[in-house]
């Protein structure tokens, strides 16, 4: 029996335990346990080496992807759990692997999505995943995108009574809106 197929019959004993949870504690208890494997998984392949030839970058690439969707997989189980903080981690590091494919809109929106879920317990680590989604809509041109997420952070920083940052991020979003011809949004932004 090889390491890959008594790893999978592992899985599936673990799924079919899923199937007899009866309590809400306890599926919030195998969620946890779900996501941590998963993510586990995840940084378990990486840690494997692919040198080589092409086949090697082949590899290489399939790496990143499966990393992804065990990241992806893991934000699933944590957001059901109720674990939004290790959720927004798992995107990031699924936005990270989306990074090394050279999927910068797919990373975008995974960044967009993990301030989504920042925002429900760490404004500074929501911030710091807008910006990252905005550096990246900037550089494919998106500025329309940027501007809106560059609102949500002056929004941000506004409810935080922070009115110097809200302005300067304001007036952010008011010039990209600008740079794509809607004046009329980027003078509600300056208003």
């Amino acid at each position: 029996m090889s390491k890959e197929q008594a790893g999978q019959d592992k899985e599936d004993a673990f799924d079919k335990d899923a199937s007899n949870l009866v309590t809400v504690s306890d599926r919030l208890i195998y969620h946890k346990k779900r996501g941590k494997r998963l993510v586990e998984k995840a940084d378990d392949l990486l840690s494997s080496g692919t040198k080589g030839n092409q086949a090697a970058a082949i590899a290489a690439f399939l790496k990143f992807d499966d990393a992804a969707t065990m990241y992806y997989k893991s934000h699933v189980s944590y957001k059901a759990s109720g674990s939004f903080r290790e959720a927004a981690d798992s995107l990031i590091k699924c936005a990270k692997m989306q990074m090394e494919q050279k999927m910068f809109l797919e990373a975008a929106t995974l960044y967009t999505e993990a301030a989504e879920l920042y925002s429900k317990v760490d404004k500074g680590e929501c911030v710091r995943s807008i910006r990252n989604a905005i550096s990246i809509y900037c550089d494919a041109g998106k500025f329309s995108i940027a501007a809106k997420m560059e609102r949500k952070v002056a929004d941000i920083h506004f409810e935080s009574r922070h009115w110097e940052e809200a302005a300067f991020h304001y007036k952010k979003a008011a010039n990209f809106l600008l740079s794509d011809q809607l004046i009329d949004q980027s003078d509600h932004c300056l208003e």
